[in-house]
């Protein structure tokens, strides 16, 4: 998550991992953790370090429990946040919400 916060707009990393059609289909884990190992240093910055780190021995993990919380963890990080109009003390108020 600290990776993915490092962005001001996380629609490209997205794209290039492909987050939204990883998270929805059956798309095997192994292959979206060499994605994440072939990203380049120089695109994404310092932060894939960590991730390229912790990405490594995942490789070859095909635990569907963990890999469903991943997917469920991914898609409520990409989701966008809920907007509710609400009255407080007769003042009105916008309420973000998100997971």
């Amino acid at each position: 998550i600290g990776f993915m916060d490092s962005f001001k707009d996380t629609q490209y990393l997205e794209a290039v991992l492909n987050l939204r059609d990883f998270c929805a289909t059956e798309s095997p884990f192994g292959d979206f953790i060499r994605s994440v190992l072939n990203l380049e240093l120089n695109t994404f910055g310092p932060h894939l370090i960590a991730v390229k780190q912790a990405a490594e021995p995942l490789q070859d993990g095909d635990d569907l429990f963990y890999v469903n919380k991943f997917k469920e963890f991914i898609l409520s990080y990409l989701k966008s946040p809920e907007i509710r109009l609400t009255q407080l003390d007769g003042r009105v108020v916008l309420e973000v919400c998100s997971k």
